[in-house]
């Protein structure tokens, strides 16, 4: 049996991150370690958590790891990724969020899909399925099915609509894709300075530009909720793009911003190529802030200054 590190960041929401904690103590097969890094910069909250550690309470070994103030999920991920993998006794790396709750065998679904049993191209990535419990176990967000044959790229929005199989050939997957020590050997984790909104595409994609696959296994469930407002998709010249409706002008900032700097790395030799692409895609976020955001000014102003200083190669903050 591979063993398991599960690692996750906190941000002060204790409730979230002691239920997590929770439901991987309740694991059919629970992992061997668990790391949290913690972006409360030492505030205290997780000094319950820790106690409870040291008495026993959880079948893992538990670390947390006080961040340097608040470096966000690409930041709190990619330090748990590098500590993580620092353990010679750790074979693979789950990756979850504090409010992402695995079903009780989601981790036993995972591990039974492994080297040589079943078709997998092995070192591969598996990922669970995604879906909000309270909107009728939906998922969470669209997927991205690869076909076997000619590598076309299908979006899936229902559940319904994936196929029948005990795992599906997907784009890439971040929260709940269990990373085997192979890939990590291979491949570097994700940019700390995303923040956050960029690393859940930079990092999957760094993997299968390396020549990895990802897997779907369809009988391993975490819950996380999906976006408030829901998503809006349109498509222009064979591609999707998702906005957001009532995301916060903070949070478009580091979506765009990301955005932009995933082209820099996506097309390096093309210059041309990205400023046009950042150009179209500052006005196609203009066009769905007044449908969608009744013309919020701040929003666009975070978007120009998000794609401008992405397309430019700066991870700098909206206030910077």
């Amino acid at each position: 049996m591979e063993r398991i590190c599960a690692i996750f960041s906190h941000y002060r929401r204790i409730s979230l991150t002691e239920m997590c904690l929770q439901k991987l103590a309740q694991q059919t097969v629970p992992p061997h370690r668990v790391v949290v890094a913690d972006n409360g910069a030492g505030d205290g909250s997780l000094d319950g958590v820790k106690e409870q550690a040291a008495a026993g309470a959880y079948p893992f070994m538990l670390e947390i790891i006080d961040m340097p103030g608040n470096t966000g999920n690409a930041g709190g991920i990619a330090r748990g990724l590098e500590r993580a993998f620092s353990f010679p006794d750790v074979d693979a790396v789950w990756i979850l969020d504090d409010d992402s709750w695995p079903e009780p065998d989601a981790l036993a679904c995972l591990l039974s899909h492994g080297p040589g049993t079943d078709g997998m191209e092995w070192p591969c990535v598996r990922g669970c399925k995604v879906v909000d419990l309270k909107q009728g176990g939906e998922l969470s967000w669209p997927m991205v099915l690869l076909d076997e044959k000619d590598g076309r790229r299908i979006h899936v929005t229902r559940g319904d609509a994936l196929p029948e199989a005990p795992f599906l050939l997907t784009g890439g997957a971040f929260l709940g894709a269990l990373v085997p020590r192979e890939i990590h050997d291979k491949v570097r984790g994700p940019t700390a300075g995303l923040f956050i909104r960029g690393e859940d595409e930079e990092y999957p994609w760094i993997i299968s530009r390396a020549g990895f696959r990802t897997y779907l296994v369809s009988g391993s469930i975490l819950h996380h909720p999906r976006p408030a407002t829901g998503l809006v998709r349109v498509e222009l010249a064979g591609k999707a793009f998702y906005y957001e409706p009532g995301l916060d002008a903070r949070r478009l900032y580091y979506k765009v911003r990301n955005w932009a700097w995933l082209q820099r790395l996506k097309h390096p030799d093309s210059p041309l190529f990205r400023w046009a692409a950042c150009a179209g895609y500052a006005a196609l976020c203009g066009v769905l802030i007044a449908v969608y955001d009744a013309w919020n000014p701040s929003k666009f102003r975070a978007v120009c200054r998000g794609v401008y200083r992405g397309a430019c190669g700066r991870l700098a903050g909206p206030d910077e």
